[in-house]
């Protein structure tokens, strides 16, 4: 089964506490993956640790190529903010910074779609299989509800329930939509043809960090 495209397989808020851990320790200062993984809290190179650096560099908190890495500047103005407004700007700019989280605000604001809807539009235009897309739904929603927090953008959260208010209209037209054909690329996206037992595959990403 063909790899799912690359997307950060945790939300940004754990991603910012991974990331303090190796502003603690090395600041800004260029470092090596190993000592990026001990910071992090991992005991080595493992497929959680790649994941999870690999994540940091989606959310654009880490830079550098592959044998030295360092705290971005944005990663800085989020772990040693000048105010708490500049913290809140950077937030925002980290957390739709993955080129994916891009397209679904692009498509749809600050409101966040239901899971389904998210996993269809991953399977149907971009080709994620069914693991991927329900990761990708879990890591955009606990990070555009955990970004909902903060004053900087409208509310991440929209009532949708409504039926006087076109734009909840029009969100739910989108999103009946998109869900109507969900099972039909559940089914498409889930099955190898060599393997037909076979439906996930992993997200453990070998990302050259620069």
């Amino acid at each position: 089964m063909a790899r799912s495209p690359s997307y950060p397989s945790i939300p940004l808020e754990k991603a910012v506490e991974l990331a303090g851990g190796i502003y603690e320790g090395a600041q800004r200062s260029h470092i090596d993956p190993e000592t990026a993984y001990e910071l992090m809290g991992y005991s080595g190179k493992t497929g959680a640790s790649l994941s999870a650096l690999a994540a940091l560099k989606h959310y654009g908190l880490i830079e550098g190529r592959s044998d030295s890495l360092r705290i971005t500047s944005l990663g800085e103005r989020i772990l040693n903010p000048m105010d708490e407004d500049e913290r809140c700007k950077a937030l925002f700019e980290a957390g739709y910074n993955p080129t994916f989280f891009q397209e679904l605000r692009s498509e749809f604001g600050e409101v966040i779609p239901a899971d389904n809807v998210i996993r269809a539009l991953a399977m149907r235009k971009h080709g994620f299989s069914k693991f991927g897309a329900d990761g990708v739904a879990k890591s955009y929603g606990e990070t555009i509800r955990f970004l909902s927090r903060f004053n900087t953008a409208p509310s991440a959260v929209v009532d949708t329930s409504r039926d006087d208010e076109p734009s909840g209209v029009h969100i739910r037209e989108r999103q009946i939509a998109l869900t109507r054909s969900s099972d039909d690329a559940i089914e498409s996206n889930t099955k190898n043809p060599i393997n037909p037992e076979r439906t996930t595959d992993e997200n453990v990403i070998e990302v050259p960090i620069g």
